[in-house]
């Protein structure tokens, strides 16, 4: 099916609005606190996200543990002998550590550290240096190894967690964009009504000094000219109504703005176009594409199989395989002799090693993939679900498109011909070949098919938005960035 139509014209010649749907849809998306605090989580999101992947970066430590410790009076008392022989010593010690870490593709761990340790005797001016250099590495082969790591998991979790963070932000904005527009057309709506109501008192107030006048010659009766009168007072009421139900719109309007006090004026805003519409098959390929709502279960789909993933590798043995190089030496100085006679022992040490546990029963992890598997055959029902449901919207855009766009068009016919028939209906009466119910028929018939006409366009409007809410074109319309 090629295109339906293409575009419509829906020409408004009665009022217009100081305020477009357009500066309308602005204002809201500037002043909607409901967006604003959504903005802010989504920051939020983002930031989490940058605070995981550095647990992937370098860590950098700096600690001491009893960095300085001092002891005043330590007693030493033995026997030996010669008797028993107690002495007091004053002492100092130091201790201090910096390493450097990082964690490496496939869940393994480099690190390297520097430590000293120091213990100075006050009493007989001696001193011991201890200086340690390490070098490791740590690799697990099969539970948390490669893409199972922890940070690994984490960091693909945060960008799925981020993914949907900003597909909640862009729903936000569809759906706010979406009621602004709604809200601004069925102001349309009830001012357009008020209009045309406006133009039935005008009718039914000329009417009804046509009939006194022809009463007072003798040409009507009193019936006809009660008749009359009672026309008036409906179009009155009707007016009341439709204004009323013009200042609720607006105020709705004016709500969905939060813009506060704001005065819609009339102004220019000679026509309304609709867009083509496709063809069901292209129409539903690209909501499919830009539905929220798939997006969201899509993303939830990914994190589900990564959860499932992870809980399966749980099971495995832990077997880790580490290696590295510790280098300590001990003297009267740091890395250094002050003296040629200075006592000083290095000592060399490699090593290579295999870790190896494993959880026989690991009832908890069982239980955990079990319902990991359970979470992604219930996500999976509510995707297929989600995608029948969108097939039936869509085919119900399509259905009402064509039978809204044929109602305007007869419509738009039977305003022409009932406006033919008021004009002559109207020069009837005031020849004396047309009576007066005659002539309220033909005026009922032409404001009638004026509200019909109008309510047409307004749900083609309607429908318009309600299809670019589902195929995303709202933010290309209006120009609208959510990253």
């Amino acid at each position: 099916m090629n295109y339906i139509f293409a575009f419509f014209i829906l020409a408004f010649c009665t009022m217009s609005f100081g305020i477009t749907e357009h500066e309308a849809v602005l204002i809201a998306v500037d002043k909607n606190p409901s967006l604003k605090i959504e903005k802010i989580s989504l920051q939020k999101d983002s930031l989490q996200f940058q605070s995981v992947k550095s647990d992937a970066g370098f860590q950098v430590l700096v600690a001491g543990t009893n960095l300085v410790e001092l002891h005043p009076a330590t007693q030493t008392s033995y026997t030996s002998a010669a008797g028993k022989v107690e002495s007091t010593e004053k002492t100092l010690e130091t201790a201090i550590t910096g390493t450097i870490s990082r964690q490496i593709p496939g869940g393994g761990s480099l690190s390297a550290s520097l430590s000293g340790n120091s213990d100075k005797n006050f009493d007989s001016s001696d001193a011991a240096y201890t200086t340690t250099a390490r070098v490791a590495l740590s690799q697990p082969l099969l539970k948390n190894a490669w893409g199972n790591s922890n940070v690994d998991y984490a960091i693909k979790v945060g960008r799925i967690t981020l993914s949907l963070s900003a597909e909640q932000f862009r729903q936000k904005v569809l759906d706010i964009v979406s009621n602004v527009r709604t809200a601004y057309w069925d102001w349309v709506l009830a001012a357009q009504t008020a209009a045309i109501r406006s133009t039935e008192l005008a009718y039914a107030a000329n009417q009804l000094d046509m009939q006194r006048n022809r009463f007072r010659v003798g040409e009507g009766t009193e019936m006809d000219t009660l008749s009359a009168a009672l026309e008036h007072l409906r179009a009155q009421e009707n007016l009341m109504n439709a204004e009323y139900e013009e200042r609720s719109s607006r105020e709705s309007l004016l709500l969905e703005l939060n813009a506060g006090p704001l005065q819609l004026q009339t102004a220019e805003e000679p026509e309304i176009r609709l867009d083509p519409i496709p063809n069901t098959d292209s129409l539903f390929a690209i909501a499919r594409e830009n539905s929220s709502q798939l997006r969201v279960l899509d993303l939830t789909q990914n994190s589900l199989m990564l959860q499932y993933k992870k809980e399966t590798n749980s099971l495995l043995p832990e077997v880790n395989i580490e290696t590295g190089l510790n280098n300590t030496t001990y003297g009267t100085s740091f890395f250094k002799d002050d003296n040629a006679t200075s006592a000083r022992e290095n000592i060399f040490d490699p090593y290579i090693g295999i870790r190896f546990s494993y959880d026989v029963l690991a009832r908890k992890r069982r239980h955990a993939r079990a319902s990991a598997s359970l979470s992604l055959a219930s996500n999976d029902i509510d995707r297929e679900q989600e995608i029948k449901q969108l097939q039936i919207d869509i085919r119900n855009f399509i259905d009402a498109w064509h039978q809204d766009s044929t109602k305007m068009i007869i419509r738009t016919a039977e305003v022409a011909i009932a406006d033919k028939g008021y004009l002559q209906a109207t020069e009837g009466f005031k020849l004396g070949t047309i009576d007066n119910l005659s002539l309220i028929k033909a005026k009922n018939d032409l404001i009638t098919a004026r509200l019909n006409l109008l309510t047409s366009r307004i749900n083609l409007k309607k429908l318009e938005i309600a299809v670019d809410k589902a195929t995303g074109n709202t933010l290309r319309r209006f120009n609208i960035a959510t990253q």
